[in-house]
């Protein structure tokens, strides 16, 4: 049996999978650090990036189960992080935004994260740094379809 060579499908795919496997063990514990969970961490991200929203499409943009993201949600309001607010076009739908109190933790969070992630991106060879920005865009839409096919 000949050795696997470095380059070879097997190998990137192991590879691939620490990678992912080591990113969320550096985020949960750089998490820790914020006063918050990693599923508080999670929703308060979510909200921030896609700006109000229900609590429907809040569990669908995370993958999770809507039980838990209410429970997740309720917790968050309590502490004064989230706000629950009626929709305008649409009295009977509450939608969900960050408070001033719950930007400035997602805001911490997501400033430790993206310092991790570019002192881990750094350690990429000079000669491929370029490129990084371009794979990573081509895993991403890979990503989002192979969610969408598994919906």
């Amino acid at each position: 049996m000949e050795p696997e060579r470095a380059g070879s499908p097997d190998r990137a795919v192991e590879q691939a999978r620490e990678f992912a496997r080591l990113v969320g063990v550096i985020q949960r514990q750089a998490i820790a650090r914020c006063g918050v969970t990693p599923g508080q961490c999670f929703v308060l991200g979510e909200i921030g990036r896609s700006g109000p929203l229900n609590l429907k499409r809040l569990a669908y943009n995370l993958g999770l189960d809507p039980g838990w993201v209410s429970r997740a949600v309720e917790r968050l309001v309590r502490a004064g992080l989230i706000h629950r607010q009626a929709n305008p076009a649409d009295r009977r739908e509450v939608r969900l935004q960050l408070t001033a109190a719950g930007e400035a933790a997602n805001g911490r969070t997501q400033t430790l994260l993206n310092a991790q992630m570019a002192r881990i991106l750094a350690a990429a060879p000079p000669a491929y740094r370029g490129a990084l920005a371009e794979v990573f865009a081509a895993l991403v839409r890979e990503c989002r379809q192979v969610r969408a096919e598994l919906q």
